[in-house]
């Protein structure tokens, strides 16, 4: 009996028994999409900031929000631990900001009067749409972070002692 007793004291002070858990339903885990977010939202303000500013801060504008664009989120990556995704945050720019620019050369090339020009309106509407494209991609597959591995100790008494461990959902 003082054996049962001193097990259940120890259960009450260390924590609770383990308890089979269904699995961990999909998506279980903390996102850090809005960080991610913020910085594009940012990078779309600096652009389309110097696109309708009306003095000379146009350029200083424009290409901070080209720098913000490029390492804004991959930085929000890195910060959170994630160098890979950082990576992959900066292949998927490149390429939804390259094909966004394609397909405005190419929108361009249709209703084009004069040889080797392209439109500003054309280039940077690209190139936002090509930041749109990137950022949702972004948002979507590489915010997700998965919860911590939880565990609990166990202890179960038995005749002539005590069984001690910890369980953990796997």
């Amino acid at each position: 009996m003082r054996q049962l007793a001193v097990a259940a004291l120890l259960v009450l002070a260390i924590g609770q028994p383990a308890h089979a858990q269904p699995s961990a339903p999909e998506g279980e885990g903390t996102s850090y999409r809005s960080s991610t977010l913020l910085a594009d939202g940012l990078a779309l303000g600096l652009i389309g900031g110097g696109l309708f500013a009306k003095n000379g801060d146009v350029q200083g504008a424009l290409l901070l929000g080209g720098v913000v664009t490029m390492l804004g989120t991959p930085l929000v990556h890195v910060a959170r631990g994630h160098h890979a995704r950082a990576v992959a945050s900066v292949g998927v720019r490149t390429a939804a900001l390259g094909l966004g620019l394609a397909v405005a050369i190419a929108h361009e090339d249709l209703g084009r009067r004069e040889p080797d020009t392209i439109g500003v309106r054309w280039f940077w509407g690209g190139m936002v749409g090509g930041l749109v494209v990137a950022s949702a991609i972004d948002a979507t597959l590489l915010t997700h972070e998965t919860k911590p591995r939880r565990w609990t100790p166990v202890i179960a008494p038995l005749d002539g002692g005590a069984r001690v461990g910890i369980a953990t959902p796997f």
